[in-house]
């Protein structure tokens, strides 16, 4: 099977699955929802009896922010919170160029950032829940004819809970090697770029350490897919698992690359749609806010479709590299 078919395949299980994808979407939207309405209530006790209250519902008001996180840098009874209420996160597609920053530097895990302890709680979490969901997910695609019920669904995320963990608590050594090794390879870059005038010199040595370490994390990443996938496809441990992934992406690199590519594509291209239709901060009313909050959470259900449909591709390869077939 090759990439595009894999691929085309792929998005047709997704939609195929759409009560899998809201169930996805509404475990995220659980998770994320105590956060946010503590973050809204600081940003009200913040403005309920300042002139900000008014200037805030004609746009964004970066001096009424500036005071904002002056007085909350200190703040005790809320770490980290009133950090994240920053217009990074806020406008159009700056909140995932900023997370995508962050993945590829490591900046989310970075002692100088304020926000660190909450933002790295809600990924641990977040992380936790997927690992839980996804072998329920894998099993779902894995047979498609099986029954779709909860108890079901529940099982098998039960069932592959503990080797999917484990080849998680794998991945954050090699990951952790691999952010130190990027960021001792963009000192290196820094140090010969130094005294370099033109900002085309400075690209001509930064824009291949960055693509090379950007290829390196996506790779990995798509390594540990296939490995979750044989964890559930062929009952394995992790690994074993981890084992028959290598074992597939030295066989079918070609087919690896492709896939992982084509999805870093459509989200290019989804972002660029987001970049062009999504909303801004210029809601003034409780209509616009409902608006703007269903159009995001559409933005959200397309990305997560495009997760599923990933994984969903790489199901497939592996399954036909051992020869099965749905």
């Amino acid at each position: 099977m090759n990439a595009i078919e894999a691929t085309l395949r792929g998005f047709i299980h997704v939609l195929s699955a759409l009560g899998l994808l809201l169930l996805l979407w509404f475990a995220n939207l659980v998770l994320t929802v105590p956060a946010a309405l503590a973050v809204s209530e600081i940003v009200h006790q913040d403005i309920r009896h300042s002139e900000a209250a008014d200037t805030l519902k004609q746009g964004f008001d970066l001096e009424w922010h500036s005071e904002f996180e002056h007085r909350n840098a200190s703040d005790s009874q809320s770490p980290g919170l009133a950090a994240t209420f920053d217009p990074r996160y806020l406008l159009g597609v700056s909140p995932q160029l900023a997370n995508l920053e962050s993945w590829w530097s490591g900046g989310l895990f970075s002692r100088e950032n304020p926000g660190m302890l909450l933002v790295s709680a809600l990924a641990l979490g977040h992380g936790l829940l997927w690992t839980f969901l996804l072998g329920g997910i894998l099993a779902r695609f894995e047979n498609r004819s099986a029954s779709r019920g909860l108890a079901e669904f529940s099982g098998a995320c039960g069932q592959h809970f503990g080797p999917l963990l484990r080849l998680a608590l794998l991945s954050a050594p090699l990951y952790w090697l691999l952010y130190l090794g990027g960021d001792r390879l963009m000192d290196v870059v820094g140090d010969w770029t130094t005294e370099a005038t033109a900002q085309t010199a400075v690209l001509v040595w930064a824009l291949p350490a960055g693509l090379f370490l950007a290829g390196l994390l996506l790779f990995t990443q798509w390594v540990f897919d296939y490995a979750k996938a044989a964890v559930v496809v062929e009952r394995k441990g992790a690994f074993s698992a981890l084992g028959a992934a290598v074992a597939t992406t030295l066989r079918r690199p070609f087919t690896t690359i492709t896939i992982g590519l084509l999805h870093v594509l459509a989200f290019a291209l989804l972002l660029f749609l987001w970049h062009l239709f999504g909303p801004g901060t210029e809601a003034s009313s409780w209509t616009t806010v409902v608006l703007v909050f269903l159009a995001s959470q559409l933005y959200i259900i397309a990305r997560l479709g495009l997760r599923l449909s990933r994984i969903a591709a790489q199901l497939e390869v592996l399954r036909s590299s051992r020869g099965l077939r749905f």
